[in-house]
């Protein structure tokens, strides 16, 4: 026999990041063995680390403070297997959810693909800095996140009284837009920092707050999974229930708006999220023409890396012949964005590009009639809808804003539409006295679960103990896992969906799954599968014959043969478990999706297959031993004497990465995968080998592709 030596494990090992052996999945046909002076000795298999694997848990920190240094407790952060946005509507689900301590920290356990070579990390919440990456190749110590100090204006003059002397920008071009921020038209940074952020005491109606129950507020009103008031999108986005903000007190008001974010999602490295805030003001009972109506401009640059989030402007009310602090009786307040209006650049300085504010299709008007001559310039056939929405927070006497940056059902390249989350950018509205939303809507105040997943493909031999035609089709589905937590981190259920592809056995094959992390006494209602509470551990069946959810009923093979017909199934199978009550965040953390414990049963249901080293149910009969399996079934399972696993789990980057293409009957893998026996014998350590649409990978004539 072939003898190579042992090849250590942990691929991965960082600073700072554990990536934690006790994820042991798929381990394939090998025959690593520990050199013996005797040729006859049976290898020791339960000496040995089954690192080869296709996902495994990883561990690391994440440490929150605002910008004046204060620990930011109860902070919600995600991590990304994939970029987590390309562009606007198109998102990838995160792998991990959860919610910094009162120390600012949040310790992550996450099961991440070995494919991953890149994590994302972010909060959604203004005030921490933006996305940061890990690099899964190297060296990688905590993360620490906070937010940026603002720039504090230094005047050159002194005692005088102060005039809000207005510019228009770019005149010729007759749009209307006017700034108070001096000297920004010639582009020069007096009142503005080089980014195009306020500084702080300019004139006196700049400053600087630090409120992050408003921010967290903001995110959980506005998520990046879109509304959560969605069913009332006609009361909500018609011209007649618009939400700008109405002075309604007889001495007038005073007005400031704070910055939160800009939703978090752009593409980085590319100055595409330079939207430029406006306001402006009308007579109520009025709809002003969007050309001709006064716009000034509030924040010239939202984008939340050049941008302090609690930068604090005071608006000003135009008379007619200046700025003035009090807004008068019966005003209506507006809101209009306009797309990367701040993303030209000169010796490093940005400023206002003038091709984005020349033409109204760039414009996004809070008042719904505003908005058809920007959609009949951008030649779009939608209907015009609010582009802000404000809500008023009693808890925080302030309206909380969130504004759109697409038309309403605009599409996109890629056939999508606009997410419609209104949170592209976050600001809320305080005044004095109070000065509230004209309309007064209803949206849910509570938060909105958060949903962490993970996707893969599960293929299944069904000769256990003997080893089979190593096809790996005999049982082939997908999956998603979902975990779903509330918004402090604690698990309220568990999701998982299957599609099955296919039944390449001529044997009687049931399926289910084990979750050993989950006590018993925590399972609430089920649905979607049969839990066998009978088991030691929670136990689910979801087929009791996989060939039944193919309208099948007898023992035939089902899609993997290239030259028959595609049977179809009866589609995706969702399965719910909730908890009887949210497990504690330290009871949560410790849960994650490379412990789920999928498993086919063949002929009789204590006959099972499981993941190489995953623990069978109580049910199972012992037959670990025979035929050729060399596993002990107290420290191993599911392992030949030459590393022979009898299931793989090829977990995805992300729901959006393709499915595994799995081989067609009787073709064993390593045939069909031609880098499979270099992976499994430690000679590829990249884990592409499963990759399918790689011609390099496979032999496709060999790989069922229908």
């Amino acid at each position: 026999m072939k003898k190579n030596l042992f090849v250590s494990s942990l691929l991965r090992k960082t600073m700072g990041i554990t990536l934690l052996s006790t994820s042991l999945l798929v381990v394939s046909s090998c025959e690593d063995e520990i050199v013996s002076k005797k040729k006859d000795i049976e290898p020791d298999i339960t000496s040995q680390s089954f690192d080869f694997k296709t996902k495994e848990d990883l561990s690391f920190v994440i440490e929150a403070k605002s910008a004046n240094g204060v620990k930011g407790s109860n902070i919600p952060f995600y991590v990304y297997g994939e970029y987590p946005a390309v562009e606007e509507g198109e998102k990838v689900s995160p792998l991990y959810y959860g919610v910094t301590d009162d120390d600012g920290k949040l310790d992550v356990l996450v099961t991440v693909p070995m494919s991953v070579k890149t994590l994302y990390v972010l909060t959604p919440v203004g005030g921490y800095g933006s996305m940061q990456t890990i690099d899964l190749t190297g060296p990688v110590s905590s993360l620490s996140f906070s937010g940026i100090a603002p720039t504090e204006y230094v005047s050159t003059k002194g005692g005088e009284d102060i005039e809000y002397s207005s510019f228009e920008v770019f005149p010729s071009r007759k749009m209307n837009v006017f700034t108070f921020y001096e000297g920004v038209v010639e582009g020069k940074a007096i009142a503005l920092n080089n980014n195009g952020a306020p500084k702080i005491e300019y004139k006196g109606i700049v400053s600087y707050v630090e409120n992050r129950e408003i921010n967290k507020k903001a995110d959980e009103l506005f998520p990046e999974v879109g509304l959560i008031y969605k069913g009332q999108d006609n009361f909500l986005f018609t011209a007649k229930n618009c939400t700008d903000l109405v002075v309604t007190d007889e001495y007038g008001a005073e007005v400031w708006a704070t910055y939160i974010s800009d939703g978090t999602f752009y593409v980085h490295n590319k100055d595409v999220a330079s939207n430029t805030l406006c306001y402006f003001h009308y007579p109520e009972g009025t709809v002003p023409d969007p050309k001709e109506v006064r716009k000034t401009i509030l924040f010239p640059n939202t984008d939340s890396r050049d941008l302090e989030s609690g930068i604090r402007v005071q608006l000003l009310y135009w008379n007619g012949e200046k700025y003035v602090k009090t807004f008068p009786k019966n005003t209506k307040i507006g809101w209009c964005m306009i797309q990367n209006a701040y993303s030209a650049k000169s010796n490093n300085v940005k400023k206002f590009s003038e091709n984005k504010l020349k033409d109204l299709q760039y414009y996004r008007f809070s008042l719904a009639p505003m908005n058809k001559k920007g959609i009949e310039s951008a030649k779009l056939s939608v209907e015009p809808y609010n582009q802000t929405v404000s809500h008023w927070s009693e808890e925080f006497k302030c309206a909380i804003v969130g504004v759109e940056n697409r038309f309403r059902g605009q599409p996109l390249s890629d056939g999508k539409y606009s997410d419609d989350d209104y949170n592209d950018i976050l600001f809320y509205v305080t005044s004095n006295p109070a000065v509230k939303p004209g309309i007064d809507i209803e949206i849910p105040e509570d938060p909105i679960d958060q949903k962490m997943s993970q996707s893969g493909t599960l293929a299944f031999e069904d000769m256990f103990p003997y080893k089979g035609d190593y096809d790996h089709n005999d049982f082939v589905t997908d999956y998603k896992y979902s975990l779903i937590k509330d918004n402090c981190g604690q698990l309220k259920s568990i999701e998982i969906v299957f599609d099955p592809r296919a039944v390449g056995a001529t044997r009687a094959i049931g399926f289910g799954f084990e979750l050993p992390q989950i006590n018993k006494a925590d399972i609430g209602k089920v649905t979607g599968a049969v839990y066998e509470n009978d088991c030691s551990k929670p136990s689910f069946i979801v087929f009791n014959e996989v060939r039944n959810h193919f309208n099948i009923f007898d023992k035939s093979m089902i899609n993997t043969y290239e030259f028959r017909e595609i049977i179809p199934s009866n589609g995706e199978i969702k399965i719910t478990i909730e908890m009887k009550a949210p497990l504690t965040k330290d009871e949560t953390k410790y849960i994650t999706f490379s412990k789920f414990n999928p498993f086919i049963f063949v002929d009789s249901r204590d006959n099972e297959t499981h993941l190489i080293n995953y623990k069978p149910t109580s049910k199972n009969k012992d037959s670990f031993g025979q035929g050729v399996d060399k596993s002990d079934g107290i420290n191993t399972f599911y392992c030949t004497s030459e590393r022979y696993a009898w299931a793989l789990d090829i977990a995805k980057a992300s729901e959006k990465t393709p499915k595994w293409l799995y081989p067609i009957e009787q073709i064993a893998i390593t045939d069909a995968y031609v880098n499979y026996d270099k992976w499994a014998t430690g000679g590829n350590k990249d884990y592409t080998w499963f990759d399918s649409y790689n011609p390099s990978n496979i032999k496709e004539d060999l790989i069922y592709k229908k």
